[in-house]
């Protein structure tokens, strides 16, 4: 599995510039962070681990580039993630083997019990307002744009809208 993305000049990469590849100075990278299937052999049942080392092996030299993983804690990781800019990561266990769904995102599946303690979970107490193109199938914002905060709609009364 491999995610398209440009790079900025100080090698960060920048989902959102993707859509302005238009854009100078960026230059467009592959990185591959899964391996599901090689030479034919269904690799879905194999830990994690052995899919991303039969994974570098292949990407060696190619110029696909292989995703790093952040090990640490929740808090450790989130740290990584602010002091390298990025803009999120995929999170999974290293021992877990690869369960396909028809859905496109899980957020959350690769963080054991332990590490949802150390997650802040919070109330909702602004309501921001943004626009977008749509809704993908997963429940996502495509696009989206912060326009504001709304001090005239209490939390509670927030429902989802229909783009458009």
């Amino acid at each position: 599995m491999c995610s398209s993305t440009f790079v900025d000049a100080k090698g960060r990469p920048s989902f959102q510039a993707l859509h302005h590849w238009s854009t100078a100075g960026l230059s467009i990278v592959y990185y591959a962070f899964d391996l599901l299937h090689l030479n034919g052999r269904d690799l879905l049942r194999e830990p994690l681990d052995a899919r991303r080392a039969a994974l570098a092996g292949i990407v060696d030299d190619s110029g696909v580039l292989l995703s790093d993983a952040l090990p640490g804690s929740a808090r450790q990781i989130e740290s990584a993630v602010r002091r390298l800019q990025l803009e999120g990561v995929v999170a999974k266990r290293r021992r877990s083997i690869y369960k396909p769904t028809s859905r496109t995102s899980h957020w959350g599946e690769g963080i054991s019990a332990e590490e949802m303690t150390e997650l802040r979970w919070v109330k909702p107490v602004l309501v921001a307002e943004i626009s977008f193109v749509e809704w993908t199938p997963d429940g996502s914002l495509r696009h989206a744009a912060f326009l504001g905060l709304r001090d005239d709609k209490p939390p509670r009364e927030v429902r989802r809208e229909v783009s458009g």
